[in-house]
């Protein structure tokens, strides 16, 4: 066999074996890849499941039920899971499951909450400015007790101010100090979910059977109306509905208890005027102030409406000196009863905020590396 014919089998022999080492580790390649693949899907499976457990128990058993199990190992691999929560209307759960060079991860946050659809302030409708600076005012969700200190009453918490406009809430935003405003979610406690139809709620003020049953208890002012002085509607015991067909504002000690329903502007300007339960303000536009030393307890609503009961224009609010705006379910309690409206919510719970990651505690790098 002449030289030539030696080179080309030997090339020939070179050629066959670097494709047979090709093709080797190129099926190695795929077998590891495959393999890696099974150990995520079974972590993530492992971490699905546990987490499912904890979430059923934590549901059955909300106030107690708390948990913390760290790299249990488990068949091939391991897992942990935790129920932790220090408030008792939230509890984190986390489930990991790892299989080999695999980990997977699941959290979520179960929230109990039985709150009011009423926040403190409601807003509907547009809201050009508001103004209210300081730590001399207060907004607040958290339910308190007329008279008692914030949060005594025994109800969740609700929002410190809801709209029905995200810009609405944004110009809320923008004029009011965040710590003065609290409640659901702690300080800055505005939300955008005001959903309660007004229009409905509006009816059953003013047709009221309280109205034709006792109507020394319905009171009706046909044009605006300024309350000056020692002003007293109603008691805690026997709660009234006053209606205002034009503007109301609050001058000196004006105190009431019931519901104040106002078609116009609502404002306080001096002294140091009181309301516990619901007042209800609507207009095209218009400016609200709560100037001086007002308290209200129970909930404010705010609503921008055209004649032909379209939204309006926008809306300003201020706040102003000392006032101070609590949302109380004690003060909406006594309130005559309103088909439109329920002053406390079923409680429920949520799965909210779930949050799942695949993390490789092996980086796999494949076979290249080798």
């Amino acid at each position: 066999m002449g030289k030539s014919a030696i080179l080309l089998v030997l090339v020939l022999i070179y050629s066959w074996s670097l494709n047979s080492s090709s093709q080797s580790r190129s099926y190695l390649e795929r077998e590891d890849e495959q393999a890696f693949y099974q150990e995520k899907v079974l972590a993530r499976e492992r971490a699905i499941s546990g987490f499912n457990v904890v979430v059923t128990d934590t549901e059955n058993d909300f106030d107690n039920f708390r948990l913390e199990l760290q790299s249990r190992s488990y068949r091939d691999g391991s897992f942990s899971i935790s129920a932790i929560g220090l408030s008792s209307d939230t509890v984190t759960v986390l489930a990991t499951g790892s299989v080999g060079r695999a980990s997977y991860t699941i959290v979520g946050d179960l929230v109990q909450d039985g709150s009011s659809p009423l926040s403190a302030l409601n807003i509907n409708g547009p809201v050009s400015t508001s103004l209210g600076n300081g730590n001399s005012f207060l907004i607040t969700g958290y339910d308190t007790n007329p008279g008692g200190e914030v949060g005594s009453g025994g109800a969740y918490a609700t929002y410190g101010i809801n709209t029905t406009e995200y810009g609405a809430m944004e110009a809320m935003q923008s004029g009011l100090d965040y710590d003065q405003v609290t409640g659901k979610g702690g300080d800055n406690s505005f939300y955008n979910e005001f959903a309660l139809k007004l229009s409905d709620l509006s009816w059953d003020i003013e047709n009221h059977k309280l109205c034709g049953d006792y109507p020394e208890r319905c009171i009706v002012y046909s044009d605006d109306q300024s309350f000056t002085g020692n002003d007293t509607f109603g008691s805690p015991a026997e709660p009234v509905i006053v209606i205002v067909n034009g503007d109301c504002e609050f001058k000196g000690n004006v105190t009431g208890y019931g519901i104040l329903r106002v078609k116009g502007q609502f404002s306080t300007v001096t002294g140091t005027p009181r309301w516990e339960g619901l007042i209800f303000a609507s207009t095209d536009g218009g400016v609200h102030e709560l100037r001086g030393n007002p308290t209200i307890y129970g909930a404010l609503i705010l609503e921008s409406i055209t004649e032909q009961e379209k939204t309006g224009s926008p809306m300003s609010f201020n706040i102003r000196g000392n006032a101070g705006l609590y949302y109380s379910s004690m003060a909406l309690d006594r309130i005559p009863v309103l088909n439109s409206i329920q002053t406390s919510g079923p409680t429920e719970i949520q799965l909210l905020n779930i949050r799942q990651a695949s993390v490789e505690a092996t980086d796999y790098v494949g076979l290249q590396s080798r």
